[in-house]
């Protein structure tokens, strides 16, 4: 069977975390979805999805964030094909559902 379809966890792989500034972040109190600076995209995986992109459908499963403020900041729907928020599958990883559900919209 050949790959088909390639899924990526967002958050410590599509984008680079600054823990630090992270942990101070969730201490401010006007911190918002659209300002992370903590947040940035790996150049090394955003040149790896450039390669990837015409000959694989391309999704991220997610376990927090917002959607809008992910398309806003990272554009992220000229890099991918689709984007999968646990919170609104009622279903996280590990659980093999979100994977199922993700292939199935991939039309896998």
């Amino acid at each position: 069977m050949a790959i088909r379809a390639v899924i990526f966890d967002l958050g410590g792989v599509l984008l680079e975390i600054d823990w630090e500034r992270y942990r101070e972040d969730q201490q401010s109190e006007f911190m918002s979805e659209d300002l992370r600076p903590y947040e940035q995209l790996n150049p090394r995986m955003l040149s790896l999805l450039k390669r990837l992109r015409p000959a694989y459908k391309l999704a991220t499963i997610c376990n927090s964030g917002s959607r809008a403020a992910m398309e806003r900041k990272f554009h992220l729907s000229r890099l991918i094909d689709l984007m999968v928020f646990d919170d609104e599958e009622g279903v996280s990883k590990p659980d093999e559902r979100i994977y199922l559900r993700t292939l199935e919209r991939l039309g896998m």
